[in-house]
């Protein structure tokens, strides 16, 4: 991939939807869920072709119905989860009782999560990887650049 920004390649980045992350980020990972998720080797290049720095693509292959739906602000439509305001944008049928002006709020359950640290939701395609607090706080530790993790609400 070639790196055309001044700055330096931080340590995780978002290409593409996918997310690039260092060799570090891997060993942790596999530290929680060993053998188990995809990490892809992409070399970030500088114009001349020289490698600026060594990145994995992650993927995280637990793939879960993590939503709980007793909880959670947003209609399944189409196989994924949106805001109901969005459903009003495409002329979508809003099922009774939806207050469309309300803010979405999405909600896990840690009981369909269970033991998984990792995981994509199978609603959700656009968002994640989401990741557990013990995973997130292991990698918060490490002080990545280029990292944001939000803590989720979850039952």
């Amino acid at each position: 991939m070639e790196w055309q920004e001044s700055a330096p390649v931080p340590d995780v980045d978002t290409v593409r939807g996918l997310l690039a992350v260092p060799p570090r980020f891997r060993e942790i990972v596999e530290q929680f869920e060993p053998g188990v998720h995809q990490f892809l080797p992409v070399d970030y290049l500088d114009r001349k072709a020289a490698i600026l720095a060594k990145r994995f693509f992650f993927v995280a292959c637990n793939r879960l119905d993590s939503v709980d739906r007793a909880h959670i602000t947003m209609i399944l439509s189409k196989g994924m989860w949106v805001p109901p305001r969005d459903l009003v944008r495409r002329k979508e049928e809003i099922p009774p009782g939806i207050d469309v002006n309300a803010a979405a709020k999405l909600v896990f359950n840690n009981a369909q999560i269970g033991d998984k640290h990792a995981w994509s939701d199978m609603f959700l395609p656009l968002y994640g990887p989401f990741l557990s607090d013990a995973l997130g706080a292991a990698l918060e530790a490490e002080r990545f650049t280029g990292i944001g993790l939000g803590k989720g609400e979850a039952v």
